[in-house]
């Protein structure tokens, strides 16, 4: 499988930051990366969206209704 990755400076220059991620291993990583807050566009799939919603909720910080 081919990864890629890059330094945070490299991020952090970019006029557009694209992270495409998936699976709910990688779930705890792409909330981090949520948290940075430099993403532009995000492409994940349905597994690590529940993993994710399910992991803000256990801290509070949003609800679901």
């Amino acid at each position: 499988m081919l990864t890629l990755g890059l330094r945070l400076e490299d991020i952090m220059k970019a006029d557009t930051v694209v992270g495409i991620a998936g699976g709910k291993a990688k779930a705890e990583a792409i909330h981090a990366v949520l948290k940075f807050g430099h993403e532009d566009i995000l492409v994940i799939d349905e597994a690590a969206a529940v993993e994710i919603v399910g992991e803000i909720e256990r801290q509070g910080t949003i609800s679901s209704k």
